[in-house]
Formats: C-alpha cells, sequence, structure tokens
C-alpha cells in the first residue's frame, strides 16, 4: 500500500477564475465532468498528443500512456473491468469512489464504467490491460472505450452565464 500522501485538489480548478461555479453540490461523477468540460474549454488540451503505446498478445491488448509532470486529464470511459498499472511516477486520481494518490509500482482492478480525472506529480507512465478478441487498434478502441456525454456541463454554464448577464 503507498505511503498516505497529500492529494491533488481537483475542485481547485474550478476557482480563481471570473464567474466561479461552485461544483460541491455535484456527485463525484459530475465533479469530473465538469473538471473534464474546462480541461476541453479553457485549458491547453494535450491528451491527444500524448504518447500512447499499443500491444496486442494472446488475446491482450494493453495501452501505455506516458503523462509529463503538472498535466490534468481525464481519461475514457473503459466498458469493461480492466487491470490498471501505474509503472512510473506518482499520481493522484478521482473517480466516483473519491480521491487517492498513488505511486509506482502499482497495480489495480478497475471497473467499467468508471470515470477518472488524474494529476501527475510526475511523469507518468500507466498502463491499462484488456481482454479481447480484435486485432485492429480502431476496432478494439471501439469496443472498450466510451468518451462519454458531457452535454449537459455546457447547457449548466450557458444557464449559469445568462443569470449573471441578467443580474
Amino acid at each position: 500500500m503507498p505511503q498516505e500522501l497529500a492529494i491533488f485538489d481537483f475542485t481547485s480548478l474550478t476557482t480563481g477564475t471570473p464567474n466561479c461555479l461552485d461544483i460541491s453540490k455535484y456527485s463525484q461523477r459530475e465533479k469530473i465532468e465538469v473538471m473534464e468540460w474546462i480541461i476541453l474549454n479553457t485549458m491547453d488540451n494535450i491528451a491527444d498528443d500524448l504518447p500512447l503505446r499499443h500491444f496486442i498478445h494472446g488475446g491482450v491488448y494493453a495501452r501505455e500512456m506516458m503523462i509529463p509532470k503538472g498535466v490534468v486529464l481525464t481519461g475514457k470511459i473503459h466498458l469493461v473491468d480492466h487491470i490498471f498499472t501505474l509503472s512510473q511516477g506518482d499520481l493522484s486520481v478521482m473517480t466516483d469512489d473519491g480521491i487517492k494518490r498513488i505511486q509506482a509500482p502499482y497495480t489495480f482492478e478497475v471497473r467499467a464504467g468508471i470515470k477518472k480525472i488524474g494529476f501527475a506529480h510526475s511523469d507518468v507512465i500507466c498502463t491499462t490491460y484488456h481482454s479481447t478478441s480484435l486485432t485492429n487498434i480502431e476496432e478494439i478502441e471501439k469496443e472498450l472505450f466510451d468518451d462519454g456525454n458531457i452535454d449537459w456541463v455546457d447547457n449548466m454554464v450557458n444557464q449559469y452565464l445568462l443569470k449573471q448577464v441578467a443580474a
């Protein structure tokens, strides 16, 4: 078990900006989706530019990602249970179950449908492992991952901004 360390305050992503939204009333999942919206709409979203390595062997698909120190990013929703390994680094992860800070080496089981957001305290290498009979990366990604839908956040932000203008 990793030593208990201070964890990254993910909700701080919404503070210190004009017309700040208070997300304290939302569920963990909703908070993650709001923070994902913030990343996608107000920050440099580098998630699609991060180096990925794909391995397919013996019915197992492994997806390895390198995350630079200081990066905040949300993860894809995995449609099936899988294994996650942090092989290098120090990472705070927020899920529906709360916030945990982990240090390599660390491996755990992840339930399907979980939405995650992470903060890399150092350069990180992490890998997910999935069972599949497919061999084409694009087909595997369609089978295993969902980007989710955060349109509700757009609606919430627009309603909030309209109230600010009317006030």
